[in-house]
C-alpha cells in the first residue's frame, strides 16, 4: 500500500499533499518521513490517504480510505 499525508490549506475541501510514501510491502513499516516543506507550530486538519494494492499480478489499486485527523506540530 501507499500513504499520503495531506493538510488543509484553506477551505475544508482544499488540501495540500506534504508527504507521499513509496510502496510499503506487507509486514513492512514506515519509521521516518520527510515532509515536502517545513510546517510552523500549530494544529493542522489533515487526511491520511491509504491506497492498498492487489498482491501479485499487476498490483492494481483496490479500495482506499481517507482518515481524517489532526497533525500537531510542536
Amino acid at each position: 500500500m501507499t500513504f499520503e499525508l495531506k493538510i488543509c490549506s484553506g477551505s475544508e475541501t482544499d488540501y495540500e499533499t506534504i508527504y507521499t510514501s513509496g510502496l510499503v510491502e506487507p509486514g513492512k513499516h514506515i519509521y521516518n518521513i520527510t515532509l515536502s516543506r517545513a510546517l510552523e507550530k500549530g494544529t493542522y486538519q489533515a487526511i491520511i490517504h491509504v491506497q492498498p494494492y492487489r498482491i501479485g499480478g499487476n498490483h492494481s489499486p483496490t479500495n482506499n480510505a481517507d482518515i481524517r485527523t489532526e497533525l500537531i506540530v510542536e
